[in-house]
């Protein structure tokens, strides 16, 4: 870069060897006009510096501020995120014991409606025996009509012990039929509840993809706003 002067005398000192011979001559008169021709337009020029300065110096002032206002966003914004995690994961693991304990009543409902099963099969089997028992009683009587009586008495017993069976029977029938709609009803609410859990599983992935995205974009802005500032040291 060529030297900057501050006079014409500074220029004439600096290239004594190039001035000496014109000293005396009208040729250095017209170099130091020329010179001093040019003096309003480095005082415009000056102006313009101090201007362009002054308006640097604000832009500066703005971009920190807005940087300072950025920073504060971007740390509101990842504590809300992060709260919002942590409130998901919370009821992530909220749903996921719900659903424990809810497999663990399905599977003790499941265990008695076996039970009742293995029950109503025994009554139906008693109910046969008991029918098989009334069609021998009357061919008893056919046979041997001494006996009838005896055979009636006993088919009477028989008769009130299979209608107590058999509204025993209709009993567990509609006990089974009630932990059959509860086990649908728990299947149903287990379906809402795992439904419940990819949604918040879904969002919580989605925060966390943003929160990623916003790191990188601050890098970016960081490193951009080095390079602007190296460029403007230069």
């Amino acid at each position: 870069m060529n030297k900057l002067y501050e006079s014409f005398e500074d220029l004439v000192h600096s290239h004594e060897a190039l001035f000496k011979p014109h000293r005396k001559t009208s040729a250095f008169n017209v170099c130091q006009g020329v010179w001093e021709a040019r003096e309003p337009e480095i005082q415009s020029l000056k102006l313009q510096l101090t201007s362009l300065k002054a308006s640097y110096d604000s832009l500066d002032e703005q971009k920190q501020k807005q940087q300072e206002e950025l920073d504060l966003e971007i740390q509101k914004l990842q504590r809300k995120i992060e709260a919002q995690t942590i409130q998901h994961q919370s009821l992530i693991d909220s749903s996921k014991k719900q659903i424990a304990i809810l497999r663990s009543e399905i599977d003790a409902k499941t265990s008695t409606l076996n039970e009742v099963s293995t029950l109503l099969e025994t009554t139906q089997n008693n109910l046969d025996r008991l029918q098989k028992y009334e069609s021998s009683l009357d061919a008893v009587q056919r046979s041997q009509y001494s006996e009838i009586e005896t055979y009636k008495k006993r088919f009477s017993a028989e008769s009130k012990l299979r209608s107590e069976m058999e509204v025993a029977l209709g009993q567990q029938q509609k006990s089974n039929e009630m932990l059959q709609l509860e086990v649908i009803s728990k299947d149903d609410l287990i379906t809402r509840l795992q439904a419940r859990i990819d949604d918040l599983e879904s969002r919580s992935k989605q925060q966390q993809r943003l929160n990623a995205r916003m790191g990188v974009e601050l890098d970016r802005f960081a490193r951009e706003n080095d390079q602007l500032t190296r460029a403007i040291n230069q």
